[in-house]
């Protein structure tokens, strides 16, 4: 019978939690308990989200050159 929630740990590494929610939901009734799985849910989501914008706005920082440069190569072309 598979678990409700498993674990990886690696020292030093890193720590996994893996909840499987099919399981959760037939075995673990009542509407609260689902409620606090899908905020689980939720919240892991938004972090993940946190992560990668903070990611993404660092990357945009180290490259202001790039976005420089191109701007630099434009040219205005006055047609007649």
């Amino acid at each position: 019978m598979p678990r409700l929630i498993d674990y990886d740990y690696k020292p030093g590494e890193e720590f996994t939690l893996r909840f499987h929610l099919a399981e959760a939901r037939q075995k673990l009734v009542g509407e609260e308990t689902a409620e606090h799985l899908r905020n689980a849910v939720t919240e892991v989501l938004r972090a993940m989200r946190s992560g990668l914008d903070r990611a993404i706005s660092t990357l945009e920082r180290e490259t202001p050159e790039a976005s420089t440069e191109s701007q630099g190569r434009r040219r205005r072309i006055n047609v007649e």
